[in-house]
């Protein structure tokens, strides 16, 4: 995050959970799709606080995302 907000380089984001102090890079900028990008959140311990932590964050970035969704 720390060279991306620098200016040297770039980091990939959903649309619309780009960090503040940072843009989307311009189709100008001619870099390629990214494509499909895997998440993957494991909590170490299931059930408990730990379990409802997770679940809060998950729950969180798939309503700030606008193409994230849960596997089935």
């Amino acid at each position: 995050m720390a060279a991306a907000r620098a200016g040297l380089g770039v980091m990939a984001h959903t649309r619309g959970l780009v960090p503040s102090g940072l843009v989307p890079v311009p189709a100008r900028a001619g870099l390629p799709e990214l494509g499909a990008v895997g998440f993957v959140l494991r909590a170490g311990r299931r059930g408990g606080a730990v379990q409802e932590a997770a679940d809060a964050l998950a729950e969180a970035i798939l309503a700030g995302g606008d193409r994230l969704h849960r596997p089935s």
